[in-house]
């Protein structure tokens, strides 16, 4: 038999055992298994973005940014990759390799709507408002009923004195998202609007 045929095999094999790990439901058995995959497979990239994906669901966000830059040297033209870094990083607080990642994700795959949105937030942070409110314009372009981006639009609005469009686009989420809504008015209602 052909080493690639094992190799296929073996991965075959691998993937089974991880969602059967993934039934069992235990973060620590998933890790586990993923780990025993890595030794016998290291550069494995499905691998390699499940651990990264698992250490990030345990909050061990440092230790999912280290195997994410190993996929990211593996498969850098793989837009999700670049996106889960940009995240990873964001929970990190470190908002210009946040910045780098979703931006990179976003050449490999432009309408990466998500991306789009952590762009947006990061952008935020930095201190672009502007290029914070163009970025979840576009995300709302490329995803008209997902409330996360008018939320932020919203607050952008309300924070730039624009009430008039702050209340369009709060009755805009009204009509599809009400709960998102009411905690936008919570919020006015808590600084004082």
């Amino acid at each position: 038999m052909s080493d690639a045929v094992l190799t296929v095999g073996q991965t075959l094999l691998w993937r089974v055992r991880l969602v059967l790990a993934l039934w069992w439901g235990r973060p620590a058995h998933i890790l586990a298994c993923l780990a025993a995959w890595l030794r016998e497979q290291p550069d494995h990239p499905h691998a390699l973005a499940s651990q990264a994906h698992w250490l990030a669901q345990t909050g061990d966000w440092a230790g999912a940014s280290v195997v994410l830059q190993r996929v990211l040297t593996l498969q850098p033209e793989h837009a999700a990759h670049w996106f889960n870094a940009g995240f990873v990083h964001q929970q990190l607080q470190q908002w210009v390799p946040a910045k780098t990642a979703f931006e990179t994700a976003l050449q490999w795959a432009p309408t990466l709507d998500r991306a789009w949105y952590g762009l947006g937030v990061v952008r935020w942070q930095l201190g672009d408002v502007c290029g914070a409110e163009q970025a979840w314009r576009r995300t709302t372009e490329l995803q008209p009923m997902g409330p996360l981006a008018w939320y932020q639009l919203a607050h952008y609005y309300h924070q730039q004195g624009d009430l008039e469009q702050a209340r369009r686009v709060l009755s805009h989420l009204r009509g599809f998202e009400p709960r998102v809504a009411q905690q936008v008015e919570r919020e006015w209602a808590e600084v004082g609007a």
